[in-house]
């Protein structure tokens, strides 16, 4: 007897269910905002879980936890901040209050703040409020000062010895401190007249010295160093110093501060206020961000404001290799006044990120940091590729930490990492990449590995060219 089923023909089986896909990472980075709850700041000392930062994800949070985090309200910078970061997208937020009334007080506390998050931190930015670039604390006297980013102190070198240094395969003059934050640099042969003034040029970011073509110093002579590294108690040097620390030692993060608007918005005191702004060199993974002030709004208030939350949610979202210059500034509803092209050119030439009203919306003018104009990382794409680059090798080479260094494990790092950057090729964020992992004798007794690694970023379009040719006919 035949079947139904055995009959010839074509059977057909629609599958259900294929649309469930497994959970993916959020694709935005972590947020991190310190600020105040109020204009004026609040008083007292921290509890222990006050130091832990509290994820907001809603306007509710404000409610539910508004003994930390403050009324959801125009006056609360920490909810200015946070509603600009989540109109630009991010969905990874946390806050940790700034208490203080005085610049002394809230100097100190983000020193505490730093000290614990150094080691503990989950987030790959963090944006600064209720206090500004530029701003210091000349007086906060800090426990167990040190120099590295809780505190910022002034030191005269005189006459220190430059010798040359062989660095991977080169001969290089630098000096001992790195980075210079110096006010003068002056370089000459001990127990000699002769003057070296503009014979040579120092990066302020690694100490190295640089001769003009031509000019080798003369091996008889000792070469001497007379210069002062400044580090003041400023706000700003503070989060750079930090960022540094933690990207040295842990994770890599950026730090985005603002600096203060002028009082008012007619065209002297604008004119006047860009004018007195320094050029901002602090580090590679530092941004400031100025010009005029924008306006958003909160609930059914508006108000008017710096937009480095804004600027710090819309990184968040991006790719490391697309940059937020030309990109609209989200939530903005229009700026206080706007720059004439030669003030935007003047404060993106002093590191400072700015706002530019352009076909009717308002772009960010230029993504700049505010590393030295000699280092590879003025651009913020740069940076933020190396970091990527940086945080993949370590996850990927963190599991072999206690393991036998031997070739075999070596191998299989080389094979890990080296997928890891091809997948990185493949995505668009490196042109070409080149490493190597090698452990001489000396380095498998002292347990080190070392993974030498050059890397193409992809460079991001600054601007288009366009050529147009009339013919009589094609």
């Amino acid at each position: 007897m035949l079947s139904y089923n055995s009959l010839p023909g074509i059977e057909l089986e629609i599958k259900d269910g294929n649309l469930i896909l497994p959970a993916e990472p959020s694709p935005t980075q972590t947020l991190l905002i310190i600020a105040p709850t109020t204009e004026e700041g609040v008083e007292g000392d921290y509890e222990e879980e006050e130091f832990d930062p509290v994820i907001i994800t809603g306007q509710s949070d404000f409610v539910e936890k508004k003994n930390r985090l403050g009324a959801y309200s125009t006056a609360n910078p920490l909810a200015r901040l946070w509603k600009q970061a989540y109109d630009a997208g991010c969905r990874d937020i946390r806050a940790i209050v700034l208490k203080g009334k005085t610049p002394e007080e809230k100097y100190q506390n983000l020193h505490k703040i730093y000290s614990i998050l150094e080691d503990n931190i989950n987030a790959d930015i963090i944006v600064l409020g209720g206090v500004y670039v530029g701003e210091s604390a000349p007086s906060a006297e800090l426990d167990g000062e040190t120099e590295d980013y809780a505190i910022r102190v002034v030191h005269t070198v005189s006459n220190e010895i430059i010798t040359p240094q062989e660095i991977e395969g080169e001969i290089v003059y630098k000096a001992q401190r790195s980075p210079i934050v110096a006010d003068t640099f002056t370089l000459n042969y001990k127990n000699s007249n002769e003057v070296l003034t503009g014979k040579y040029s120092i990066n302020l970011e690694t100490s190295v010295i640089t001769f003009e073509e031509g000019f080798e110093p003369d091996p008889t002579k000792t070469l001497l160093a007379s210069y002062n590294y400044t580090f003041n108690k400023d706000f700003a040097a503070q989060l750079a110093g930090f960022c540094d620390v933690v990207s040295r030692n842990n994770r890599q993060v950026i730090g985005v501060m603002a600096i203060k608007a002028p009082l008012s918005a007619n065209l002297a005191t604008v004119k006047k206020h860009v004018e007195e702004q320094k050029n901002q060199i602090y580090s590679k993974h530092l941004q400031v961000v100025g010009g005029s002030p924008l306006w958003f709004n909160l609930g059914s208030a508006v108000y008017e404001d710096m937009w480095h939350g804004a600027y710090a949610g819309l990184i968040s979202v991006l790719a490391s290799y697309s940059s937020p210059t030309n990109k609209v500034i989200p939530g903005a509803l229009f700026a206080s006044y706007n720059l004439s092209p030669t003030q935007i050119t003047s404060l993106i030439n002093k590191h400072i990120v700015v706002p530019r009203f352009k076909n009717g919306r308002i772009i960010i003018a230029d993504a700049i940091t505010t590393a030295p104009d000699s280092s590879d990382f003025v651009r913020l794409t740069t940076l933020r590729i190396t970091n990527d680059v940086i945080q993949l090798v370590r996850e990927l080479a963190d599991p072999y930490i206690g393991e036998p260094n031997t070739m075999a494990r070596r191998n299989a790092l080389d094979t890990a990492v080296r997928e890891g950057l091809q997948n990185m090729v493949a995505r668009g964020a490196l042109n070409d990449f080149r490493f190597h992992i090698q452990a001489s004798i000396a380095d498998q007794i002292d347990g080190t590995m070392r993974i030498l690694l050059d890397i193409v970023p992809v460079f991001e379009t600054r601007r288009i060219m366009i050529a147009v040719a009339l013919k009589p006919m094609l």
